[in-house]
Formats: C-alpha cells, sequence, structure tokens
C-alpha cells in the first residue's frame, strides 16, 4: 500500500511541475567517445553553442567555426578537447540553451562530412555522440528530451466560465404489482 501511495505522490509532482512551471533542465549532459583512429589519432575539438534555427546553422562554413574555439563569442556554450580511443564515454556538463536549439560541432584536422549535429527544441537533456574516424558517427549519437506536458489553454478574459456538467436524472425504479392483478 506505500508503494502504491508513493508513486502517486510522484505522479502528482510531476503533474504539477508540468503544469505549474517551466520544468526545463538547467543543463545537457554531454557524453562523448571517440573511434581510436579519431582524426587520425589527434585530439578532437568538439564546440557546442546556441543556435537560432535551422537556417543559420545551414549556413555555416567550417572555417566561421574554427574562429570561434579561439575567440568565442556569446552563443557558445562549451569548447571539448577530446582524445582519441575514448571507449568509455566521458561526460560533460553544458548549460541548457535559454532559447533556441543546440548546434554540436566536431572539429577535425581536416572538414569531414559529418562534422555537426543540430537539436531544435526542444533541446534534449542528455545527448551521446561517439566521434569515428571519418567524422561524428550518426548511428551512434542518442538523445533524451525532457519531459514536456502540454499546457492547459486559459480562456480569454471577459469570457463566462462554461458551466459544470451536470449528471442526468437516475431512471425510477418500476413498481412491482402484486400477484392477480389487484391492489390491496
Amino acid at each position: 500500500m506505500n508503494r502504491l501511495r508513493a508513486s502517486r505522490l510522484w505522479l502528482w509532482a510531476l503533474l504539477a511541475c508540468g503544469c505549474f512551471t517551466d520544468c526545463r533542465p538547467t543543463e545537457i549532459r554531454l557524453r562523448l567517445r571517440s573511434a581510436p583512429l579519431a582524426n587520425g589519432g589527434r585530439h578532437v575539438v568538439v564546440l557546442v553553442r546556441t543556435v537560432e534555427g535551422a537556417l543559420p546553422y545551414r549556413r555555416e562554413r567550417y572555417g566561421d567555426i574554427e574562429h570561434l574555439v579561439t575567440t568565442p563569442d556569446a552563443s557558445v556554450l562549451r569548447v571539448i578537447s577530446v582524445p582519441p580511443g575514448l571507449s568509455t564515454p566521458q561526460t560533460f556538463r553544458v548549460p541548457y540553451p535559454p532559447q533556441g536549439g543546440l548546434a554540436l560541432y566536431a572539429l577535425y584536422g581536416t572538414a569531414v562530412a559529418d562534422w555537426r549535429v543540430l537539436f531544435l527544441t526542444p533541446v534534449p537533456d542528455r545527448i551521446d555522440v561517439t566521434l569515428g574516424s571519418e567524422g561524428i558517427d550518426r548511428s551512434q549519437t542518442r538523445e533524451h528530451r525532457p519531459l514536456r506536458l502540454p499546457r492547459l489553454p486559459t480562456p480569454p478574459a471577459g469570457l463566462p466560465a462554461p458551466a459544470a456538467p451536470t449528471a442526468p436524472a437516475a431512471p425510477s425504479m418500476p413498481t412491482a404489482k402484486p400477484p392477480g392483478g389487484s391492489s390491496p
């Protein structure tokens, strides 16, 4: 019985969190692993930043992002140097972006085919990325998005609240007639 009560309390806490607050995570858990021959056996620089949408992200060039490693702007959340051969993932904490999406860039010695990944809103709160020898291994990339319950719409100001529904009247019970057809 106590387990049932505890599970109900957790459910109510989750519902209250979703209905009364934003429940946005404060940070992202980024787990990185790398292949033994990633970047020819040299470190891969990973840059994480906020982006305003898919269009600006698509227009970015490799050289523009390389420049952000040495001179970061306000959009850069974290720069990480990942050694090759990380079979056990290394975990990093990245601040959750206040708005917009999140982009992850893997800068190898030269530009490779898969060097960036875009995560649009809602941004995942956990991301697992494997850096392969030829770029980001998308088949090994995993993400977990935070639970977001839908908000109930609020009625416009000035409109009366709808009346509460009423239950239909209960049917009346038929009266039984005594045997023989006459009443006393």
